[in-house]
């Protein structure tokens, strides 16, 4: 999805007659964005940093989370999973995953995992069930997202 990201940043929107451009790529998410509004709307917000799409967003992550059975605690869900996902990493690491070696003059990797992260590059989730139950129903909604992009790509191109 790193092409999407790169179009959604992109100001030469130029139709390409042979090939693909960022405009098919906008064009593609346009068209998976009617069905795939939530997992769209997580993109622009923490991929591209596009808070206009926050509110979405988060209706989207809260209106999922009711539908896991989360109606009680469907915004704090919501709010939890998506700032997790703004800012999934690893602050110590750097996401890197491993400790810097201390005093080396310039950056230097150890071979030691980061004990914050366990060598993931990640933020911890000490998330409660039904945060965890979120967070994987966005993951999903947004790989189904993905691959309905990707088959516009693909149909554009021919393939």
């Amino acid at each position: 999805m790193q092409s999407l990201i790169q179009a959604m940043n992109s100001s030469d929107l130029a139709e390409v007659p042979e090939g693909i451009g960022d405009i098919d790529w906008i064009r593609a998410a346009g068209m998976a964005g009617q069905r795939h509004s939530t997992a769209v709307s997580l993109w622009q917000l923490c991929e591209l940093g596009d808070l206009r799409a926050g509110r979405q967003a988060v209706a989207g992550a809260m209106a999922e989370a009711v539908k896991l059975g989360n109606e009680e605690r469907a915004a704090e869900a919501a709010a939890t999973v998506i700032e997790w996902m703004m800012h999934p990493t690893c602050k110590p690491c750097h996401g890197r995953g491993f400790d810097l070696i201390p005093g080396a003059g310039r950056p230097t990797l150890s071979d030691h995992a980061c004990t914050h992260c366990g060598g993931t590059g990640q933020r911890p989730r000490p998330w409660r069930d039904d945060e965890k139950a979120l967070y994987d129903r966005l993951t999903e909604l947004q790989a189904q997202a993905a691959a309905a992009i990707i088959k516009r790509i693909k149909d554009r191109a021919g393939a």
